[in-house]
């Protein structure tokens, strides 16, 4: 004969086992999930952010500097004369209204002409230069956004300008 109170016992212990283990791999699953959601909403924020660099700085680039001339007028100016003064306090006072910390350069097939963090070359060629606006240090980026600009260097062939906006924290 065999006992009904051990039987039931057991059968208690099997079942409690077996919902242990399925409550567990239930919550290994939804970790997963909940994992996944956070890195595609992370994703979500960085293109969100990398989106308003690039309208920031598109609409600098069109904005107007007087009657005849725009902001990407100014940077093709400044490049042919090798003088960025005015383009430099341009964007100063632009971004430093929308961005706490950002970077703006301009390169030519890898060589920095322009760096709105390197404030040593332009505060010993421009005058009135404000060295308030000048960042220094570490800083992580947040959002990227770049521009090639087609111009005509000194041998009149055709190359591209680059214009990198970094806004960084």
């Amino acid at each position: 004969m065999y006992n009904k109170k051990g039987t039931a016992f057991e059968e208690f212990v099997g079942l409690g086992a077996f919902s242990f283990a399925v409550l567990i791999g239930l919550l290994f699953l939804f970790g997963c999930r909940v994992y996944e959601k956070t890195r595609v909403y992370e994703e979500f924020e960085f293109s969100k952010e990398e989106l308003e660099a690039t309208k920031a700085l598109n609409a600098f680039l069109g904005m107007p500097v007087d009657e005849e001339r725009n902001v990407m007028g100014v940077i093709i100016k400044s490049y042919q004369d090798k003088d960025y003064c005015e383009f430099d306090k341009i964007a100063r006072e632009h971004f430093s209204e929308i961005y706490n910390d950002w970077r703006l350069t301009l390169n030519i097939e890898s060589l920095n002409h322009y760096n709105s963090y390197d404030c040593g070359p332009l505060e010993a060629k421009c005058t009135g230069f404000d060295m308030s606006k000048c960042h220094s240090g570490p800083s992580s980026l947040v959002a990227e956004s770049e521009v090639k600009l087609p111009i005509l260097n000194e041998d009149l062939e055709l190359t591209e300008l680059m214009v990198l906006l970094q806004i960084r924290e």
